[in-house]
């Protein structure tokens, strides 16, 4: 009767075993097919050099806007004048903190670091500071930008 107890107890922890190890594999395989994914997704949004939205320079004093979308900044590039104002306009689903480089001390250019801005809502700063400055979104550092103030 004994010997029946241990084979049913082996029994089980054997089952155990293999149901827990089929589950890491699925979950596993789930996680790095998401991981490709978002890899993917990030890789299309950054800037390229020369883009059609590069040439766009506002006069001095005038209102630029720049438009985040789920995929990134429009336009990525942006040339202004001393006295710019920026307008952000967040049109992506997801919060977005416009914020000088380098990510996390957003330190470059401190007066392009805005508050957090919800779906739907927009920002304005006004640009002084003469210089190229990188930009991003603090809460996805990958979409990035550059504005050249002169």
């Amino acid at each position: 009767m004994r010997a029946n107890r241990s084979f049913i107890v082996i029994g089980l922890i054997i089952l155990i075993a293999v149901i827990g190890t089929g589950w890491y594999i699925v979950s596993r395989e789930s996680v790095e097919t998401e991981t490709q994914e978002n890899r993917s997704s990030e890789e299309t949004t950054q800037p390229t050099e020369g883009a059609a939205d590069a040439a766009a320079e506002p006069e001095e004093g005038a209102v630029a806007p720049i438009v985040y979308r789920n995929e990134g900044f429009s336009p990525a590039q942006l040339s202004a004048s001393t006295g710019t104002e920026l307008l952000i306009r967040n049109e992506s689903s997801i919060s977005l903190q416009f914020s000088s480089d380098p990510h996390p001390a957003h330190t470059d250019n401190r007066e392009l670091n805005a508050r957090a801005i919800q779906p739907g809502e927009s920002v304005t700063i006004t640009v002084e500071e003469i210089g190229r400055w990188g930009f991003h979104n603090h809460f996805r550092e990958t979409h990035r930008g550059t504005l050249t103030v002169e």
